[in-house]
């Protein structure tokens, strides 16, 4: 069986999206990451995990603007 295709700039399944001040996707990392290890991707302190807006979407670090 092959791999399912996602479209690039997506969120795999089970994994959790890092953003930007901009609100750009950087990277996405697993359920247990902390916001030090968010951080790493824009090298900025004070990630902060927040919820979707709409129902059905998952959390994500962000980066306070």
């Amino acid at each position: 069986m092959s791999k399912q295709k996602r479209k690039p700039g997506t969120v795999p399944p089970g994994k959790v999206g890092v953003y930007d001040r901009v609100g750009n996707l950087r990277g996405h990392v697993g359920k247990k990451a902390t916001s030090v290890t968010a951080s790493r991707f824009t090298n900025q302190p004070g990630a902060v995990l927040t919820k979707g807006k709409s129902k059905g979407e998952r959390d994500s670090w962000s980066f306070p603007k």
